[in-house]
């Protein structure tokens, strides 16, 4: 379970019928006292800022998440090692740099940044740019799909390889 506000990936373990009502929890992954951050790792010297969505991927055995406010997606495997699949933290920032005006027109954000990468561009080590992830989901072939407000958009980003294609358009104004 991600906690946006608490910064870290949570393990909830349900005991067995016999201890009803029982569970265990603890942080999987970032750090136990909450503090925000950026930075790969295992366990708990991983740090997140605002994980917003989690999701088990079976291809890769793995867990991903959107870090929300790092401009990121995350992946963590089942020893916890996190790795920064593609993103980084500062997306409206080199927004800025770039000549985007208002960071919240979604068709801008898209136009000044790695939006789309294709599969020669991929193979050359380009990956894509990611702006305010909120959710994040697999599809059986094991790709991603994500949906960012600060694209206003739909991706498909294929892990294994960082190609990345638009999918669809979600026009949901978004505001810091």
């Amino acid at each position: 379970v991600v906690g946006y506000e608490d910064n870290c990936v949570w393990k909830v373990q349900i005991l067995p019928p016999h201890r009803r009502n029982r569970a265990i929890v603890s942080v999987f992954a970032g750090d136990p006292n909450h503090q925000p951050g950026f930075q790969n790792g295992t366990g708990h010297n991983a740090r997140f800022n605002g994980p917003a969505s989690l999701v088990f991927d079976p291809v890769s055995d793995a867990l991903y998440v959107a870090d929300q406010d790092n401009d990121a997606v995350r992946k963590i495997t089942r020893d916890r090692i996190v790795t920064t699949l593609a993103g980084s933290p500062g997306m409206a920032d080199r927004l800025r740099q770039r000549g985007v005006t208002d960071v919240y027109d979604q068709m801008a954000n898209r136009a000044a940044s790695q939006f789309e990468v294709t599969a020669q561009q991929a193979q050359q080590g380009i990956r894509p740019e990611v702006y305010v992830p909120s959710v994040i989901r697999v599809r059986s072939d094991g790709d991603l799909v994500l949906l960012e407000h600060g694209y206003g958009a739909l991706r498909r980003i294929n892990p294994a390889t960082g190609e990345t294609r638009k999918i669809g358009e979600v026009k949901q104004k978004f505001r810091e």
